[in-house]
């Protein structure tokens, strides 16, 4: 089946019915409550930061660099400061 060969007249033919089946579906089941506080269990809150700090710290202890950028090592791996 194609968009092409689908009429207009056909589809909007059943979308008031589909419409009011959905509208007649929900007011069977009544309105929805409102989520109650508590139910499950909230995800943890990560502090992107601290996270991206503690990552770069690690990794410039791991090379043997102080926070300062002592120790630092170009692309070539020979000494900054040289």
């Amino acid at each position: 089946m194609t968009a092409g060969s689908l009429a207009d007249r056909e589809v909007a033919a059943h979308y008031p019915e589909a419409l009011h089946e959905v509208i007649a579906a929900k007011a069977e089941t009544g309105p929805r409550s409102p989520p109650r506080a508590g139910r499950g269990r909230a995800a943890p809150v990560v502090d992107l930061m601290a996270a991206l700090e503690e990552s770069v710290a690690d990794a410039r202890e791991r090379r043997g660099e102080t926070a300062g950028g002592e120790g630092a090592r170009d692309a070539e791996g020979e000494d900054a400061a040289a």
